[in-house]
């Protein structure tokens, strides 16, 4: 059951911070912004959470969960939307990705101590 509040925190915040930043700003639809979400949502639990955190300290699977954002978040936007890399484009799509990583700080130390059993 852990896991699963742990995926729908992950979700929520996800998706928040797109609709913000990519639903108002980059006129992205909530149908478009909800697929980003569950495919990050997805790809980064297991890859970032399960398989990374546990072997890391939170600093490195924050950054780490970051980057990944950011280059999903753009690999979308360049294929789906024909976004191109200008100045305010890469900032419009760092922006969501920078508050996913702030939501991931918080996640890693909830599951390092919940799931895990890591003393912070």
């Amino acid at each position: 059951m852990k896991h699963l509040y742990a995926l729908a925190f992950k979700l929520i915040v996800a998706f928040v911070s797109m609709w913000i930043f990519l639903g108002w700003l980059a006129n992205w639809s909530l149908v478009d912004i909800l697929w980003v979400s569950l495919l990050w949502a997805g790809s980064s639990y297991v890859i970032g959470d399960l398989w990374i955190l546990p072997h890391v300290n939170n600093t490195v699977a924050t950054l780490l969960d970051t980057g990944l954002a950011f280059a999903l978040i753009s690999f979308v936007g360049i294929l789906l939307f024909g976004m191109e890399f200008t100045w305010i484009n890469t900032s419009l799509l760092l922006a969501p990705s920078v508050f996913i990583g702030a939501g991931e700080w918080v996640l890693h130390t909830n599951m390092q101590r919940e799931i895990f059993h890591k003393p912070l």
